[in-house]
């Protein structure tokens, strides 16, 4: 590539971090927290999981470290999201809400400049790479709204699984062994930080892999692949030990029966179509011609998805027909291309992932989402080469860019809410209740908050600055620390402590035991009470009290 070439290159990637972390800054402040609810009634697990991250932002900056010993990991190690970028907002001396909204769009553009450079070089072009790379991160259904740009659970994995599928087919077809490399990098990145979820993308890959022709590079790939994925399993291993689990899956994981398998994945298939368009925000809605665009747009486009599904299940058994039949091999002209085993991957991922979670883990169907992205892929390069043969690049770029944020569910919300996403976030009382627990705060000098719900008080971290809220819960009849996602460190606080409390029965549990401990109510609000008082739980040992 001559100097010129890599200039212009350098420049389409900083062009594309800039629109990625434009779209971080519009979903984050004016559509996330409608969808999941999130300033408004915390009653969804991505306010309390978004809020997570800034709670491990803080510990990343405490302790200078990416994976710091004061914090409590869920079910995995946690490293690839937006918590990184959220202690670089703090350094920046932002807080709170800002900080969160500036952490998390620094992370959308950090991983959309590495989704250009894989889709610029697949595609050959600089300037597709750039727009499939937006229009990828532009959120059709609620699994991309929230899990890739919201709470970015998925974000990571769903980049560096386009990365890896997309550098085997290139060195498949193509001659570098730079491709192989590029692959490893991205299977051992997300491997090191959740091992089962590079196993859900190195099965559909080594099944595509039997359709390609080259068995010297199949056998390179497979081997590469089979050693990367093993040396970051054991590191990971490693890592936790240092860095222990929660909750480790794999220990309560059980196989499930025939009909249990049969049962969920129809109830997984549902949800998953569900979740491939924005048709579920607007029902319950009046008739008007915008929601039939929607409707309209939304329905097509379920229909591409799955002519896409069928086509590659089709193009499956005519390859394996030609290479399998007889001893028989493909001709020429029949053998798989990039694009083809692109397509397959995506269709076994579709496949393999679907059967794995109804077999083992039948609430986890988004564990293929990284499969539905790279599908997601095929659908627009369908779309836009469709176009392009009716009204040229140029305006086939233009119409395609208009046609997705149609089909979006920023489209569909700014819709519901009247083209106002701000005046439909005022309609609520937290704005009220945030305001009196910062000005108590600020009064009393009390940092620390605690109550009953995950989903009410993780939040608090975000939208009060310099709060720590921590959750309470049962065990037993002792109250203690819900040790998920926290700072255990938290929990070893002397002194008064602030309680936000409602009508739980661990809030009641809470106020009988200040009322032991002489513990006061010093606000009343619109379904909550603030007290102050004693500490009324025991640490857990893991604290280090």
């Amino acid at each position: 590539m001559s100097s010129t070439g890599k200039s212009d290159r350098y420049l389409w990637a900083v062009f594309t971090c800039f629109l990625a972390f434009c779209i971080g800054f519009i979903h984050h402040k004016w559509f996330f927290p409608l969808v999941v609810d999130f300033p408004l009634v915390f009653d969804d697990d991505a306010a309390a999981d978004a809020a997570a991250m800034q709670i491990l932002a803080k510990a990343i900056l405490d302790q200078g470290s990416l994976l710091p010993a004061d914090f409590s990991y869920g079910n995995q190690l946690v490293f690839l999201r937006s918590s990184p970028f959220i202690a670089f907002a703090f350094i920046l001396d932002l807080n709170g809400l800002d900080a969160f909204i500036i952490g998390s769009s620094l992370s959308i553009a950090l991983w959309g400049g590495v989704l250009y450079l894989f889709l610029s070089t697949f595609l050959n072009s600089n300037w597709k790479g750039a727009l499939f790379s937006i229009l990828l991160l532009l959120p059709l259904g609620f699994w991309e709204f929230n899990y890739v740009l919201g709470q970015q659970s998925h974000l990571s994995n769903v980049v560096l699984s386009i990365g890896l599928v997309v550098s085997i087919s290139l060195y498949i077809t193509k001659k570098s062994n730079l491709f192989v490399i590029a692959a490893g990098i991205c299977l051992f990145i997300m491997s090191l930080e959740a091992p089962i979820r590079g196993l859900l993308v190195l099965g559909p890959i080594f099944a595509a892999l039997l359709f390609a022709g080259n068995l010297r590079k199949k056998a390179i790939v497979s081997a590469s692949l089979g050693l990367t994925f093993i040396s970051a399993y054991l590191l990971n291993k490693l890592l936790v030990q240092l860095r222990p689990l929660y909750l480790n899956y794999f220990n309560v994981l059980s196989f499930s029966s025939t009909n249990e398998i049969l049962d969920n994945l129809g109830r997984n298939s549902r949800e998953t179509l569900s979740n491939l368009s924005s048709l579920d925000v607007i029902s319950g809605e009046n008739i008007s011609l915008i929601g039939f665009i929607i409707l309209a747009t939304g329905l097509l486009l379920l229909a591409i998805y799955l002519g896409l599904f069928l086509y590659g299940i089709f193009e499956a058994t005519k390859v394996a027909k030609l290479k399998f039949h007889n001893g028989s091999r493909p001709a020429d002209g029949e053998n798989v291309n990039d694009v083809c085993i692109v397509r397959l991957t995506s269709v076994f991922g579709i496949v393999i992932g679907a059967l794995a979670v109804a077999a083992l883990s039948p609430e986890s169907s988004r564990h293929y989402l990284w499969s539905v992205l790279l599908a997601k892929l095929l659908v627009l390069k369908f779309i836009f080469d469709l176009l392009s043969t009716y009204f040229g690049r140029n305006k086939a770029a233009v119409i395609l860019i208009c046609l997705v944020f149609i089909m979006s569910s920023w489209f569909a919300n700014l819709a519901k809410h009247k083209w106002n996403t701000a005046r439909a976030m005022k309609h609520t009382n937290f704005s009220e209740t945030a305001e009196a627990i910062s000005d108590i705060s600020k009064y009393t000098g009390i940092k620390n908050i605690y109550g009953e719900d995950d989903h009410r008080m993780m939040p608090l971290n975000i939208f009060i600055p310099n709060i720590n809220a921590q959750t309470l819960t049962l065990a037993g009849e002792e109250v203690s620390i819900f040790p998920w996602l926290t700072r255990p460190s938290w929990s070893c606080v002397e002194g008064d402590v602030l309680y936000y409390l409602k009508d739980g029965p661990v809030d009641e549990e809470i106020k009988k035991r200040l009322v032991d401990v002489g513990g006061i109510q010093i606000k009343n609000g619109v379904s909550y009470t603030i007290w102050k008082g004693p500490r009324v739980w025991r640490p857990p040992s893991t604290a280090g009290c």
